[in-house]
């Protein structure tokens, strides 16, 4: 079958970029093609419950895709890379000694809000017909279908959410350098922990969980440059860093698959796309492989290679169903690129200023070392990464400009300095 073709595809782009990388598995391309190649296996166990049948374009448009990733992010790391980097010593690792009164009110104001957006989350979807826990499906329903002319939720709570995301993604830099990389105990990083929980929590509570793969990355990607940073940016570092992420952080992706797919009932509305999947591995199939085969289908409606390289007339639908169900997706990789730029060649130029650019900020961020505004850009830089890491499931680099994310962003930049600094006497 064609698909085990694409997969051989994938995993040969993978090794091409694991080698220019310099085995670094968290360079944007070679990330990218990691997870292309776990959405591809995920296609296999709903082959036939989805009718898939991978044709050669689709084949060739993410052959074609993945390659432009590469060979723009290889211009970017000759440009920007850093040609001698100091392995002398060991790395300037230091703990980040938050003051303890800046911790009791990071822990204060995360779960008050978060509670405060469960509150009115259960109020607004009861509105809606909802009850208990399952009010929260309705009342993203609301909000996605703009049904909440009456009942809406309070506009400070609502914004409250950007606060408590602002915090977790500063906390998962905190955390991943004093627990993951200098092992510090867990009573020292309890704040942390329950900023990040909080901003997980709140995600859910939001009626999404898009949130809480994207602090997930967030954590893994300052653990990558921050343990390399500890062994002083040795190249060998970067080849057993794959051990030490799945060591490190498949219990809690599993963790987070498990959450995910026991919320699925609260964060939809019954009857909905993927509310009634039964099974963990078909819930994850659909996740993280449908958007494989919304791509394959989606691609059907270019006629020719000329229409496929140059655009179509043709009106490709947002929403495609998988096989004969009767539920589907909008999300088809950031190879979505191709419909919404209309065909293969202005996707190919796209992706390569998408990965000119990211590229080009990993590898001045690449051999660095520790400072308080270093470290201040890699925390905006783990925010943006889940443009690489969600590459398998959508185009998210448009999401950057959304206000939502740039105001998150402005409150990193300006929680930064009370959070590392801030020392306030309570009595």
């Amino acid at each position: 079958m064609y698909i085990y073709l694409l997969l051989l595809c994938e995993f040969a782009l993978l090794l091409v970029g694991y080698e220019l990388f310099d085995r670094d598995i968290f360079a944007p391309p070679v990330i990218t093609t990691i997870v292309f190649c776990i959405a591809t296996i995920l296609v296999i166990p709903s082959i036939e419950l989805w009718n898939v049948k991978i044709s050669t374009i689709t084949i060739l448009v993410i052959f074609v895709g993945i390659s432009s990733c590469i060979v723009a992010s290889m211009f970017a790391k000759i440009l920007f890379g850093k040609k001698n980097i100091s392995t002398d010593k060991r790395g300037h690792i230091r703990y980040i000694n938050c003051h303890k009164s800046v911790r009791c009110i990071i822990i204060f104001i995360s779960c008050i809000l978060t509670v405060l957006y469960f509150i009115e989350a259960i109020r607004v979807g009861e509105h809606y017909g909802g009850t208990g826990f399952g009010a929260i499906g309705y009342m993203k329903d609301a909000y996605v279908n703009q049904n909440v002319n009456v009942i809406r939720m309070n506009i400070f709570i609502r914004q409250g959410f950007k606060f408590v995301m602002a915090i977790s993604y500063i906390s998962s830099f905190v955390f991943a350098n004093n627990f993951l990389v200098l092992h510090s105990g867990v009573k020292d990083n309890l704040y942390n922990i329950i900023s990040i929980f909080c901003g997980c929590a709140i995600t859910i509570f939001s009626g999404s969980r898009t949130d809480v793969i994207r602090i997930i990355s967030a954590i893994i990607i300052s653990y990558s440059f921050l343990q390399r940073e500890y062994f002083n940016w040795r190249v060998q570092e970067n080849s057993k860093q794959l051990l030490r992420a799945i060591k490190k952080f498949l219990p809690l992706l599993i963790a987070a698959a498990a959450v995910a797919f026991a919320s699925k009932n609260y964060v939809k509305v019954k009857g909905t796309g993927g509310s009634e999947i039964s099974t963990i591995i078909g819930y994850l199939s659909f996740y993280l492989g449908s958007p494989i085969q919304v791509l394959n289908t989606k691609l059907a409606f270019f006629n020719g290679v000329k229409e496929l390289l140059f655009g179509t007339e043709q009106v490709i639908p947002t929403f495609v169903y998988l096989g004969e169900l009767d539920y589907g997706g909008n999300v088809a990789t950031i190879l979505n690129a191709c419909f919404r730029f209309n065909g293969v060649i202005r996707m190919s130029i796209y992706l390569s200023v998408v990965y000119f650019i990211g590229t080009a900020f990993y590898y001045r961020l690449y051999g660095s070392r520790s400072s308080y505004k270093r470290n201040l850009k890699l925390i905006i830089f783990s925010f943006v990464y889940f443009i690489f890491t969600m590459s398998y499931y959508a185009d998210c680099s448009m999401m950057l400009f959304q206000f939502s994310n740039i105001f998150v962003i402005l409150l990193i930049v300006i929680l930064y300095k009370p959070f590392m600094r801030l020392q306030i006497k309570l009595k």
